[in-house]
């Protein structure tokens, strides 16, 4: 069924309890009728929820399942389609931005996730975990403590950069022997020069009001970013590989050779001369290489 629905107005939702609250309308004229039947063609919707760890969204789409036996899962979330087929050949013209995410004051840009010819890009693109600190480790006993910030704030329990290594890893099992694909991972401080354990950098904890999310600490592993290095094995320079230095505090320095081996942690993006530099360490810009 076809509805003009006039390009360019837009609609503001409000979050109330588990609905949404249609606040205000450029098109109040089809608002009923766009809405009620689904017919969003070219307008742009915003949803505005308060804050205080309140999701703006959730889709949410299952199928109760009854048995174990055969069992499978299809379900889908969302579908996202942008972007115009090519007029002279059968294969998609892309170039589209799927995704655009910006910071709290809504201008602040932060990234996107675009297409070009059936390849997804993400941009910037920073993979990263969630891990626990041992409590030998860690003051918080893998717990942020309360001096630190409260619940739904990032919290800095290191320096931001430092290095982490992984101790051990566990395996979630869940009932008649499913395990969970995403393991457990246990870290500290790296402290050992060369260590084959190093897992990535540390980039702040969050303690959330969800019940998923606890204990959260952020580890960046691959994509770009920064890390801290000393001078322990001299001068840096661009597209050297670092590794973990000795000695406490988490700390990379540089590589004695240009291979990626199973304690490289990242590769500098930066010339250091170490005696041009106020102090022995530095935080520099780096790619991530070890997770």
């Amino acid at each position: 069924m076809a509805q003009d629905l006039f390009d360019g107005h837009s609609y503001t939702f409000q979050q109330d309890g588990g609905s949404l609250l249609l606040l205000d309308s450029t098109d109040n004229s089809h608002e009923t009728i766009t809405f009620r039947e689904g017919l969003i063609a070219s307008a742009s919707i915003e949803v505005r929820a308060d804050g205080s760890d309140t999701f703006g969204m959730i889709i949410q789409n299952y199928n109760y399942i009854t048995t174990t036996s055969g069992s499978s899962s299809a379900d889908k979330g969302i579908k996202i389609a942008v972007g115009d087929n090519h007029p002279n050949s059968g294969y998609p013209w892309t170039g589209g931005e799927y995704l655009y995410f910006h910071e709290g004051n809504n201008s602040t840009y932060a990234g996107r996730v675009i297409s070009s010819f059936g390849s997804i890009a993400y941009q910037t693109f920073t993979g990263g975990h969630e891990v626990s600190f041992l409590e030998s480790d860690s003051t918080s006993a893998n717990v942020i403590p309360p001096s630190t910030g409260s619940e739904g704030q990032a919290t800095q329990l290191y320096k931001n950069g430092t290095i982490v290594s992984i101790v051990k890893a566990e395996i979630t099992e869940y009932s008649q022997g499913v395990n969970s694909n995403q393991p457990i991972e246990y870290c500290v401080t790296s402290s050992t020069y060369q260590d084959k354990r190093v897992f990535g950098v540390y980039v702040n904890s969050d303690n959330s009001f969800s019940t998923e999310i606890t204990d959260n600490h952020n580890i960046n592993s691959i994509g770009d970013g920064i890390i801290l290095v000393c001078s322990q094995n001299g001068n840096i320079e661009n597209g050297d590989y670092i590794t973990t230095a000795s000695g406490s505090g988490g700390y990379g320095c540089k590589q004695n050779d240009d291979i990626l081996h199973n304690y490289t942690v990242a590769k500098s993006l930066t010339d250091v001369d170490w005696s041009t530099e106020p102090s022995s360490s530095k935080l520099i810009a780096c790619t991530y290489h070890c997770g």
